[in-house]
């Protein structure tokens, strides 16, 4: 993925600036406007634009009567494509696409696991989360395969970023990943076990 891309991504995962995001999705407004409506400090407010205008997600206009700030929508287009770009390269053909069945036992994936995979992720996303433990765990050994590599550390931001492409509940895959022993956590840092 582009760095920028990725430091886009990770600036959107504070809580008040992914506020003025969407606060700037309905319409360009002023700081002024985004203060009131938000309840963010102006200072603070000041900062987190700032922040968002130097990664080029919004853009500022001086206007005779002030800034005016709104999305870049050709940046968030350059994200979103680069976003897809990236999960289309990390997952693996499960949609039953034709030579996967031939690849699945290179691939250390049994039939019946291919099977799974089939029946829970459509297009690299996770469509639900299995209740039976044999078929989730099928399913956290493709999320640990794919979204993480060996020997990397990644904090609990960049986790829930790469869980929130495949499935909106990260907070049940990342506590089946620890609990099921595919990630190890320490002091908020996430590490891919290489016997998972």
């Amino acid at each position: 993925m582009d760095p920028e891309t990725l430091a886009s991504c990770k600036m959107l995962m504070d809580r008040d600036r992914l506020r003025i995001v969407g606060q700037l999705a309905t319409a360009p407004v002023s700081s002024g406007v985004l203060a009131a409506s938000l309840g963010i400090a102006p200072r603070l407010l000041a900062r987190h634009l700032g922040r968002l205008v130097k990664a080029g997600i919004v853009a500022e206009q001086a206007t005779p009567s002030g800034h005016v700030f709104s999305l870049d929508v050709a940046r968030l287009a350059v994200i979103a494509a680069d976003l897809a770009r990236a999960e289309a390269e990390a997952q693996p053909s499960t949609s039953g696409l034709p030579g996967f069945e031939e690849a699945a036992p290179a691939a250390g994936w049994s039939r019946e696991d291919a099977a799974v995979l089939r029946a829970f992720v459509s297009d690299g996303r996770i469509t639900s989360i299995p209740a039976q433990h044999a078929k989730r765990m099928v399913l956290l050994r493709f999320v640990a395969g794919t979204a993480f590599r060996e020997g990397e550390e990644y904090p609990e931001k960049e986790v829930n970023m790469r869980l929130a492409l495949r499935h909106p509940d990260v907070a049940a895959l990342r506590r089946y990943l620890v609990d099921e022993g595919f990630m190890d956590r320490h002091a908020g840092i996430y590490r891919l076990r290489s016997d998972g």
